[in-house]
């Protein structure tokens, strides 16, 4: 063997070597890769419940925007004049937790303000209710759930459910929200 011969041979190793520890540095990255990916799916789905959460959370208090309640306010002062009047006594609230929860109860009966709302904005939630369900499907059930309790005081609601039944959500003939100008 020549010198010549002998630098190609070892110039052809040294290329075989350094392919290989490319070759095998790549699949270490590919494992690597494929973890990232596992843990990348992993936050996306709690996050995606996080987001299911919130939008649930969010959608209960507009179903209650459909059943006509908005907040409630606890009235210091009715509060104060439910005790002066006797209707409420300290012995209302102790250990005893059916005591306790009688007198929470005559509590909200007497002191709470519960804030209405109007039959326009009951029946934009509504709509809204129905257009959510048919847009994301986890909250297709609560919908339902709720308009059917809401359908025996406002027609709207029955209509909508029907709509939703159906999966074709537009607004019915006939309501407040689809008014032609004569």
């Amino acid at each position: 063997m020549t010198f010549n011969e002998i630098k190609e041979l070892v110039l052809v190793i040294s290329a075989c070597i350094s392919m290989i520890a490319v070759a095998y540095g790549i699949y270490l990255s590919l494992g690597q890769y494929q973890v990232k990916l596992k843990e990348e799916e992993r936050l996306a789905l709690s996050s995606r419940a996080d987001v299911d959460i919130r939008l649930i959370k969010s959608f209960t208090e507009l179903i209650d925007l459909a059943m006509g309640r908005r907040q409630h306010v606890l009235s210091e002062k009715a509060v104060e004049k439910v005790f002066e009047l006797g209707l409420i006594s300290k012995d209302d609230f102790n250990d005893d937790f059916t005591k306790t929860q009688k007198g929470s109860l005559k509590l909200s009966e007497y002191a709470v303000i519960r804030l209405p709302v109007g039959k326009s904005g009951q029946e934009a939630a509504i709509a809204a209710i129905a257009t959510l369900a048919n847009t994301y499907p986890v909250l297709k059930d609560a919908a339902i759930q709720g308009l059917e309790g809401i359908q025996s005081y406002n027609k709207v609601a029955e209509k909508y459910l029907q709509a939703i039944n159906e999966r074709c959500i537009q607004p019915p003939p006939n309501n407040s929200f689809n008014r032609s100008a004569s």
